[in-house]
Parts: C-alpha cells; structure tokens; sequence
C-alpha cells in the first residue's frame, strides 16, 4: 500500500513538471520523461 501511495506522489510531481517544462537542458528532461512514461507504463501492467 505504502508503494502506492508514494507512485500517486510521484504521478502528481510528474504532472506539475509537465506542466511547467524547465526550457534549459531540454534534452535531459526529454529522457527524464521517457524515463517516467515507462515506469508509469509498468506501473498501469502491475495493477491490472
């Protein structure tokens, strides 16, 4: 339960960042997101 808690966390930090996209060092966030949009994917896999 604890885990799931922490990825909902996680989730609405990822959002917020989403949002407001940091312009400097672009290239870095393009793969800290892909980075995201895969754990976000494995987490969807594990709850069904």
């Amino acid at each position: 339960m604890a885990e799931k808690v922490f990825d909902l966390k996680k989730f609405k930090q990822d959002m917020i960042t989403k949002l407001k996209p940091p312009l400097t060092q672009p290239g870095a966030r393009l793969d800290e997101v892909i980075a995201e949009a895969q754990k976000r994917k494995a987490a969807k896999q594990v709850r069904r």
